[in-house]
């Protein structure tokens, strides 16, 4: 038996939620019926906690984006003062002079907004962690295909947020960007969220690009279909016929490294309503709708996610690869993708769960 090269990298603040018996305290109900074993000072720790996250989900995902859409709208249509409406105007047409395909940079990343100590609270109330399975090289780029998408991809944060101690920490001297859909760059704040946390235009130039300056891509290949596919507590991917990441590996020369976020299943649930027509917003323009609640409306359940990287296939060049070349290249991504999970989800926790793959 060889040595075991596991190793856990936690958010900044996660060291008083790694714990079992922390994570199976999930909400109001379990905070209070534990106050009388565990004292006043711990119960009013785990309720600053709850309440801190209940806030800071709903501010950065609804509260703050709607409002930036509703205020301008909400100006002009009610009976303002003029200058009100042309000093609103102006903040107006400047954000939007600021949609120069920032996007599509690679300079964009702000590490004083990544690092900010909130986000160590956020990862830290699931707990959110990197499990890395083997070392890899900082000389050479990668394409991290991670699964599954989720509703909110929220182990997102593991590769963009506090990276000293997650990826900068798990993988030292590697430059990585987060391909993310074109949709979320034109809402406003989570445009800035998602371009100053190491994310860029999921489209196959911008990918190149990133790749060309060597650094390493992540990217989900489930995208928007498998978003509307999840269901709670079920290991679903769409990924039988996404094979453009794995054209892009070959072209490129790319090791693919498969990655599986244990526990993303298990943060939300999705309702039915409307499913057909979502669908078909999905198909036509791109953009998934997921309508979904976790503990109290946006904020998850509480399960802890663990960002499993798995080892490397190298890929070998090849800028004019056949469809023969794509599909063999696919189906090793699969078959080690399958046995990244099953070798892991007993270790994770999740040892009772089966994937599907669609």
């Amino acid at each position: 038996m060889g040595k075991d090269e596991h190793a856990f990298f936690y958010p900044n603040l996660g060291e008083s939620t790694r714990s079992l018996d922390d994570i199976s305290v999930t909400g109001l109900r379990q905070i209070f019926s534990r106050a009388k074993k565990e004292g006043v000072g711990k119960t009013l720790s785990r309720l600053t906690l709850f309440v801190f996250n209940l806030l800071i989900f709903h501010l950065l995902y609804l509260v703050i984006p709607l409002a930036a859409l509703a205020i301008p709208v909400f100006t002009f249509w009610n009976d303002t003062q003029r200058e009100t409406k042309i000093f609103v105007g102006c903040l107006v047409a400047a954000y939007i002079l600021t949609f120069n395909g920032q996007h599509k940079k690679l300079d964009s990343p702000k590490p004083w907004f990544a690092d900010l100590p909130v986000w160590g609270y956020l990862l830290s109330y699931l707990p959110l962690r990197i499990c890395r399975t083997t070392k890899l090289s900082p000389d050479k780029h990668y394409i991290f295909g991670c699964h599954p998408h989720g509703a909110f991809a929220f182990n997102r944060g593991a590769v963009g947020f506090c990276m000293p101690q997650l990826f900068n920490a798990a993988f030292p001297g590697m430059k990585v960007r987060c391909l993310a859909a074109d949709a979320a760059f034109y809402v406003p704040f989570i445009r800035e969220m998602w371009i100053w946390s190491c994310c860029v235009s999921a489209s196959k130039k911008t990918a190149i690009e990133v790749l060309k300056n060597g650094m390493s891509c992540f990217i989900y290949p489930g995208g928007e279909k498998e978003q509307l596919m999840h269901r709670h507590n079920k290991e679903r991917l769409f990924l039988n016929s996404r094979k453009g990441f794995i054209k892009l590996a070959l072209q490129t020369g790319s090791q693919l490294v498969p990655v599986y976020a244990f526990g993303e299943s298990s943060l939300y649930k999705q309702t039915s309503i409307l499913h057909n027509f979502r669908m078909m917003l999905s198909k036509k323009f791109g953009v998934a709708i997921p309508l979904v609640y976790g503990h109290v409306g946006l904020l998850p359940f509480r399960h802890p996610v663990t960002v499993t990287f798995g080892k490397a296939i190298d890929v070998k060049k090849n800028e004019n690869p056949t469809q023969g070349d794509i599909d063999e290249l696919h189906q090793a991504y699969i078959t080690a993708l399958t046995k990244l999970f099953d070798e892991e989800k007993e270790r994770m926790g999740y040892g009772d769960r089966e994937l599907e793959i669609f």
